[in-house]
């Protein structure tokens, strides 16, 4: 499979929901800040662009395991856990990562960069 098959072609409904929670949060920081002026449109859609792309960029660090040791931290609370220690773990979740086929957090990071390129048609 291509490099970007791998990136950008991933299930639809990811992207639509995607683009529609960002157009929500920009309606409804327009809703707060109020329609009349032209800064107030490049403002909500860039902030919502750079919720999504830091909404992209936590999944991209927790998809390669940043925060591995806080889900095995919970599964020692369980007696019959599947895992002796912290390596066994995270050897497994790598072997799992590998398998997939893509990255599932572009979307989230494409959506912010459209979103961040459309306030930059609202600038004067």
């Amino acid at each position: 499979m291509s490099l970007f098959r791998r990136l950008f072609i991933h299930s639809p409904f990811k992207y639509i929901i995607s683009f529609i929670l960002a157009g929500a949060m920009s309606v409804g920081l327009l809703f707060y800040w109020g329609f009349d002026q032209k800064v107030y449109y490049n403002d909500a859609f860039f902030a919502s662009g750079a919720l999504f792309v830091a909404i992209g960029g936590l999944s991209f660090v927790s998809y390669f395991g940043a925060f591995d040791i806080f889900a095995y931290s919970f599964s020692l609370f369980n007696p019959n856990r599947r895992y002796k220690d912290l390596y066994e773990y995270s050897t497994a979740k790598n072997e799992k990562r590998k398998s997939k086929i893509v990255f599932p957090f572009m979307p989230y990071i494409v959506v912010g960069i459209v979103y961040i390129i459309v306030s930059l048609f609202f600038i004067v």
